[in-house]
């Protein structure tokens, strides 16, 4: 596929290669990581920022800083070094990007921390609501009514009725989101109406593969994102603080490999670090590629108290987990023995 600049009514009319759109779109439906109407944070483990090891961590040496300036130059080279001391660790990029938008909007290099810290929380919250900016956003037309991308794809174009005049309506909004570049995607099965005269249009690319990719097995997956509602987040509470599982989840860094055996999540030193929540099916999930996505911290206050007697340490951690499992369709199987006989 392909986009160019769009002048005021331009786009790109892509085909899709080998695969029918639809099949994409219902291969994504089916995936837990992605939500139609909006895209999840970066974290892509539905909890806030700030409850990360890392936002956590920041958010308490602001506070006992609370009377006192930050140097914002200071507070980014300190995060820099961590990013760069853990390159995989997707809070850090975020803290840093935050301290980033600070930086320029206030336009200061001394901040009151109690301030700082004011301002970490909210643009955490506008994080988990909307994502990064830089993010990929997957969601419906409907959906996107009123936004507007610099880059835009639709996909799916030979599913639009061509004798519905709202589904006209709703392509030309979908079309419209683009500020910069336009790409659109049909079937070889399928051509839109609403697109047969669109590549005459000047500064529209009209393109189509020259050759089929074969299939490719790794596509072939399914991510499970086990956040708080997945994992027993009150797992390590009630072990005494002297116990190894503490020690085990401290060692742990985001991107780390684990591994679920049967209901528990293991390290790659074979020590229990936690344990699936028993609304999760473990079958599916053993065997998969797991690591961790970020580790979560949990208090006492933010337990409800009718588990309290059950808690043996007053703060700890839970970490969340992405497990990638192989998924073997009988799509799959057709495209990789068509893929032979072409080849």
């Amino acid at each position: 596929t392909g986009s160019t600049p769009m002048a005021d009514t331009s786009a790109t009319i892509c085909s899709s290669l080998r695969t029918p759109a639809q099949r994409v779109r219902h291969r994504l439906e089916r995936c837990p990581r992605w939500k139609w109407n909006h895209c999840p944070p970066s974290m892509e483990c539905a909890i806030s920022l700030m409850r990360t090891r890392e936002g956590w961590a920041l958010a308490q040496a602001l506070r006992r800083r609370r009377l006192r300036m930050i140097r914002l130059g200071a507070l980014r080279r300190y995060l820099a070094w961590q990013r760069r001391t853990q390159p995989r660790n997707a809070a850090l990029q975020d803290l840093l990007d935050i301290v980033e938008d600070i930086a320029s909007t206030l336009q200061t290099g001394n901040v009151p921390a109690a301030e700082v810290l004011d301002l970490f929380y909210e643009a955490a919250g506008e994080m988990r609501r909307d994502g990064r900016e830089s993010a990929i956003k997957l969601m419906t037309a409907h959906a996107a009514k009123g936004l507007e991308f610099d880059h835009v794809i639709v996909m799916d174009c030979a599913d639009w009725r061509w004798d519905q005049e709202d589904d006209r309506r709703l392509l030309y909004v979908a079309m419209t989101r683009a500020r910069q570049t336009l790409t659109l995607m049909r079937s070889e099965e399928g051509r839109n109406p609403y697109l047969v005269d669109l590549g005459t249009v000047d500064g529209v690319q009209d393109q189509l593969p020259h050759a089929r990719p074969s299939h490719r097995v790794d596509l072939e997956c399914r991510y499970v994102m086990l956040g708080p509602a997945g994992v027993d987040i009150g797992f390590a509470s009630r072990n005494a603080p002297s116990h190894p599982v503490h020690r085990a989840i401290a060692a742990l860094r985001p991107g780390d490999a684990v591994e679920v055996k049967g209901r528990h999540v293991y390290s790659n030193l074979g020590q229990v670090v936690g344990r699936l929540a028993a609304s999760v099916d473990a079958m599916p999930l053993q065997g998969g590629v797991a690591s961790v996505v970020a580790v979560m911290v949990r208090t006492r206050f933010q337990t409800p108290e009718q588990y309290w007697p059950s808690l043996q340490v007053d703060q700890w951690e839970a970490p969340l987990v992405e497990v990638k499992t192989v998924v073997r369709s009988v799509d799959g199987d057709r495209m990789g023995e068509q893929s032979k006989r072409d080849n």
